[in-house]
């Protein structure tokens, strides 16, 4: 597996998994913000799973044709996908493993 040289941290608001975004994008950002001190950029809230209008980045997440080989879908808010600096996707996790979860750490590190 490839080593990710630099980190970026991008975040994509969804209102897919039971209402939880619901929200402007400027509400949104304002309690990341003040609640879990999110200085990372912020998308505006867009649909994520497999449904009409899904955002396009999603579209190549979750589609092997075209991303490679993963079909996996955000299954609630917090999956997290890894893109190596080349732009190839190399992984996904789940929502319930931590972004400091050491199966995350190695995959960023190794």
């Amino acid at each position: 597996m490839k080593s990710i040289k630099r980190l970026a941290i991008l975040a994509f608001p969804s209102n897919d998994f039971k209402e939880q975004e619901k929200g402007t994008d400027e509400e949104i950002a304002q309690f990341c913000q003040l609640n879990f001190g999110v200085s990372f950029p912020i998308a505006r809230k867009s649909v994520v799973s497999k449904t009409s209008g899904q955002n396009i980045v999603f579209q190549w997440l979750t589609r092997k044709e075209q991303n490679g080989w993963n079909d996996q879908s955000p299954t609630w808010n917090f999956s997290k996908y890894l893109i190596d600096e080349e732009g190839m996707l190399i992984n996904y996790f789940a929502p319930a493993v931590s972004p400091l979860d050491p199966v995350v750490v190695n995959a960023i590190n190794s």
